[in-house]
């Protein structure tokens, strides 16, 4: 499944109008299973799944590693993923998730049956400074950025997220949701094993409270947007010790922290 679908549409420009097939992105509903539990559904673009279902329990704190994943299967066709974790873990955080009140967040793109928790369980730590980086490297990344916008540039209907060194792009990831292609770029990071704390996260996404945790969680330490951040995002960073740069345009940006 490619993630796009062609539909026969008619274009106004004016007084004009044309028959043309336009490209349209494809929102596709996945159900977890934790435990044989129906636990939560996403609304996302069907690709980079299991990515999307790691990087989601570790924003939750469900798992602190993949090693607390006894197992991971996505089904497309039945559109579920079927999670086990380990059986020697300290606490039953199925039923306790389940049981607690949570913060419910502008998560766009998430249709959930629970509520989105990532600010029920902020970071412990205080993200750690071993990466600089100079302005212009971050327009030469967020120019190579957008050029990989391949499904944006042909819909218009998705977010983009990039693991980046200084040098280059290591990961990029793109969905319906602006918090769907974070998780599925952590979640691939976890996966691969990769080390972050000298890594970069570039966005398309608004910069909001509960983006800047899913980074400070992962303590990566330079979060860049091409759009605005809010005050409580500007803050958590301050407080993370995470530089939040937004507006990141051209030759352009704003440094918030």
């Amino acid at each position: 499944m490619d993630g796009i679908k062609t539909y026969p549409i008619i274009k106004f420009n004016g007084q004009e109008q044309i028959k043309v097939f336009d490209d349209v992105i494809i929102e596709f509903s996945l159900t977890m299973m934790l435990h044989n539990r129906a636990f939560v559904t996403m609304q996302c673009t069907p690709q980079a799944l299991e990515e999307l279902v790691v990087g989601f329990l570790y924003a939750e704190g469900v798992i602190k590693s993949t090693d607390d994943i006894k197992s991971l299967t996505v089904n497309l066709e039945r559109g579920k993923a079927y999670v086990e974790l380990l059986q020697d873990q300290q606490f039953d955080y199925i039923g306790q998730y389940l049981s607690a009140k949570k913060t419910v967040t502008t998560a766009c793109g998430q249709a959930r049956t629970i509520a989105y928790q990532v600010m029920d369980t902020p970071p412990t730590h205080t993200v750690i400074q071993n990466q600089s980086v100079h302005m212009e490297q971050i327009q030469t990344l967020m120019k190579s950025f957008s050029k990989k916008s391949i499904r944006f540039n042909q819909t218009g209907g998705v977010h983009s997220c990039a693991l980046c060194d200084t040098e280059k792009i290591l990961l990029f990831q793109e969905d319906i949701g602006r918090h769907n292609a974070l998780d599925k770029i952590i979640g691939k990071s976890m996966l691969d094993k990769m080390a972050l704390h000298d890594k970069m996260v570039l966005t398309t996404g608004r910069l909001t409270s509960e983006i800047v945790m899913k980074v400070a969680k992962a303590a990566i330490p330079i979060l860049v947007s091409r759009s605005a951040p809010t005050n409580v995002a500007i803050d958590t960073a301050q407080a993370s010790g995470i530089v939040l740069i937004g507006f990141a345009r051209g030759h352009r940006m704003n440094r918030y922290t």
